[in-house]
């Protein structure tokens, strides 16, 4: 997307001063808060992840940490995971747009004997929108 970016910009006329590219950014912002409204665990996420309240522990420990969390809903929507391996499935498809939205979720094994698999979850800033292709 930053290619095209580029070549958007390149494009412009002078006189627009980046317009395109601000209208551009702006309704992909609009396209990933769409996305993320509408994943049960992305609002969930959002609500428990605070810049004081980082996670770090297993998939089976997030699961039980967001279901104690909607448990008091009246009713859980029926794409809510029901394991584990659900819940790292879903995080892995909604890691880069929580990342726009200042949540970053890294996953790792624990080095020794078990090895167990670690999610880590954090507050960071938001990601700088930026039309250089390395970034």
């Amino acid at each position: 997307m930053a290619d095209f970016e580029v070549w958007a910009l390149a494009g412009e006329p002078q006189d627009e001063n980046g317009t395109f590219i601000k209208e551009y950014r702006g309704n992909r912002q609009s396209a990933i808060e769409s996305g993320l409204e509408g994943s049960p665990v992305a609002t969930i996420l959002r609500e428990v992840i605070k810049p004081n309240t980082p996670f770090e522990g297993t998939a089976t420990e997030l699961l039980n940490t967001l279901n104690n969390r909607v448990g008091d809903r009246t009713r859980v929507p029926q794409s809510w995971p029901k394991s584990a391996k659900a819940l790292n499935s879903q995080l892995r498809r909604l890691a880069t747009a929580l990342r726009t939205v200042g949540i970053k979720v890294l996953f790792k094994t624990e080095s020794g004997s078990g090895g167990r698999r670690l999610i880590h979850i954090k507050p960071i800033g938001k990601e700088p929108q930026s039309s250089d292709a390395n970034a």
